[in-house]
């Protein structure tokens, strides 16, 4: 396996766990004591671990873009491009009320 195939596997693994963790975070909110968050609230919670999640694969992402440009590999630095413009994307997506 290259180390791309394998960089790709351990975010997808990476964005499953999170993911994974985000559900069980929202889940124990219904019971934790106290009065549970309102639906806005717990948008807000839910947002913000996204923008998190996002901003952690964003800075991965440079890290391997300058990886790349290091390493003078053009194809993997076009394919890391076109995730950037995807990831930002999201974000900005996210930033929108």
């Amino acid at each position: 396996m290259n180390s791309r195939m394998l960089s790709l596997d351990l975010t997808l693994n990476c964005e499953r766990s999170v993911l994974y963790k985000e559900k069980r975070l929202a889940y124990n909110a219904l019971f934790w004591p106290g009065a549970p968050p309102n639906l806005e609230q717990a948008r807000g919670y839910l947002r913000a671990l996204k923008l998190q999640r996002l901003q952690r694969e964003r800075d991965k992402l440079l890290r391997e873009i300058e990886t790349a440009v290091q390493s003078q590999d053009s194809a993997w630095l076009t394919d890391l491009q076109s995730a950037k413009s995807n990831l930002n994307k999201e974000l900005r997506k996210l930033a929108r009320p």
